[in-house]
């Protein structure tokens, strides 16, 4: 019965994400982590995504940390990286692309973690004015998300970077 209680409170977290109400949601993965009363690989997850939406970087980092030390996976460090790279922590934020490249790759609704690995490291490397690399990490993440039918809009962003990068590599 209490894990229902748990499971009800996170859900309800869920809806008001999709609401858009950021903050409200953050209180009830809050609140869903107080009543489970352990460590919540997941509840961390969640919490670090809105707080990175939010763009509060450092409290984001924070709860992705917090999934990461209970069970490290290629979506918490891609979380924590991006979260990084919007921070100016380039070094913090390869280390983790690389980590999450190394690791299998987590799928989600529009998400694999191969091609954000490889966008973090290839706006990282285009801020190093390593172009050359920087182009060989957003084609690797276009490739990518053709081949798991990311849809034309998600593609032709990152062909947009690809030709900015090229631009700079003449």
């Amino acid at each position: 019965m209490f894990y229902g209680v748990v499971l009800e409170v996170a859900d309800e977290g869920e809806q008001l994400m999709e609401e858009g109400k950021i903050r409200e949601a953050i209180a009830k993965y809050k609140l869903a982590l107080v009543l489970h009363n352990q460590p919540s690989r997941v509840l961390e997850n969640r919490i670090g995504l809105a707080y990175f939406l939010l763009g509060e970087d450092a409290s984001a980092i924070v709860h992705y940390s917090n999934a990461i030390q209970i069970k490290d996976n290629s979506l918490d460090r891609v979380g924590r990286g991006q979260s990084y790279m919007y921070s100016d922590q380039c070094d913090m934020a390869m280390t983790d692309a690389r980590v999450a490249l190394a690791m299998e790759p987590a799928f989600d609704v529009g998400i694999h973690t191969d091609v954000d690995a490889n966008y973090i490291l290839s706006d990282c490397y285009f801020w190093d004015e390593e172009y050359l690399l920087s182009l060989q990490h957003i084609e690797a993440a276009i490739d990518i998300a053709k081949e798991h039918e990311y849809s034309d809009e998600e593609v032709s962003i990152l062909e947009e970077e690809r030709e900015i990068i090229k631009s700079y590599l003449e």
